[in-house]
């Protein structure tokens, strides 16, 4: 993949946690035109990096564990 093409998706996967604007899995995959084993494969790359990302099903939504914002 394309460095600049996967900082660009990051960034985005960055502002929709930071607001709580993800959607199910599914969903959160399709906005970011991504399958979701690739929406995995990268939340947990930034996991790794110390970015805890969970899911909440109360409101449908990623975020972050360890309040990054």
């Amino acid at each position: 993949m394309n460095f600049i093409k996967q900082i660009e998706r990051i960034k985005r996967i960055n502002q929709l946690i930071k607001y709580k604007n993800t959607g199910n899995p599914d969903k959160f995959a399709e906005k970011l035109g991504i399958s979701r084993r690739q929406l995995y494969n990268t939340i947990e790359l930034l996991n790794d990096y110390g970015l805890e990302i969970k899911y909440n099903r109360e409101i449908e939504s990623f975020y972050y564990k360890n309040n990054v914002y």
